[in-house]
């Protein structure tokens, strides 16, 4: 994994300095201001040094997210409006030339523990739209959504909410393999696959800590 990347719902920014470490550079996208400062102050460094970018945004509606307009690398600048002054003020919202032209600047987009929070299947084909768009041709997309199969869900229906730090509780949607494919083939990605993850390495289904799903955007 090269070049600009895209964390969709990056929360506290824990995966951040991993992505940092094989990326030119993170952007880190998140709904909650509360999370995204906290993603600041775990990776400074990283921001400090320009490898990390931290943006307030739903992924749902990426049209909608006040983008700086550029993304600064040590060796890289990545236009993302052409109509507003070049600077990192994250203020306000409006259409953006990339997104809207079709074109993309991410050469790959993530959402890692994120997906499965959408409860509709609208939101779910909007933010898949919104990734597709936002992927140069060729680009790659990764979803991880947690695994249905394993002891401590085994009785959550397919729709559950689940404790989380807190007690707080936690809406999840439980994918398929299938249905998880089926989303992103219609929404116009090639080259999907699915595999089931434990610990860092593919694993049967039945115990598995997450589904992960891989696909393309194509050229042309």
């Amino acid at each position: 994994m090269r070049g600009v990347v895209l964390d969709a719902g990056c929360g506290n920014g824990c995966n951040e300095p991993a992505l940092a470490g094989r990326a030119r550079l993170v952007v880190g996208l998140d709904s909650s201001s509360e999370l995204l400062q906290l993603a600041g102050v775990n990776c400074r460094e990283l921001v400090a040094a320009g490898r990390v970018q931290f943006v307030a945004g739903d992924f749902r509606k990426l049209e909608l997210v006040a983008w700086p307009a550029q993304f600064d690398s040590p060796n890289h600048r990545t236009p993302m409006n052409r109509t507003e002054p070049a600077n990192h003020a994250l203020k306000g919202a409006g259409s953006v030339g990339f997104l809207e032209s079709g074109e993309g600047v991410f050469d790959c987009v993530l959402c890692l523990g994120a997906f499965h929070h959408l409860r509709s299947e609208a939101g779910r084909r909007a933010a898949l739209r919104g990734f597709r768009r936002a992927l140069k041709p060729g680009g790659r997309l990764c979803i991880v959504v947690w695994n249905r199969l394993q002891e401590k869900f085994s009785a959550k229906g397919r729709d559950a909410f689940v404790p989380w730090r807190g007690g707080v509780r936690r809406y999840y949607h439980f994918f398929t393999p299938g249905e998880l494919a089926g989303l992103v083939k219609r929404a116009g990605f090639a080259r999907v696959e699915t595999l089931f993850e434990k610990a860092g390495a593919p694993s049967a289904g039945v115990g598995a800590h997450n589904l992960v799903l891989f696909a393309v955007k194509p050229r042309g």
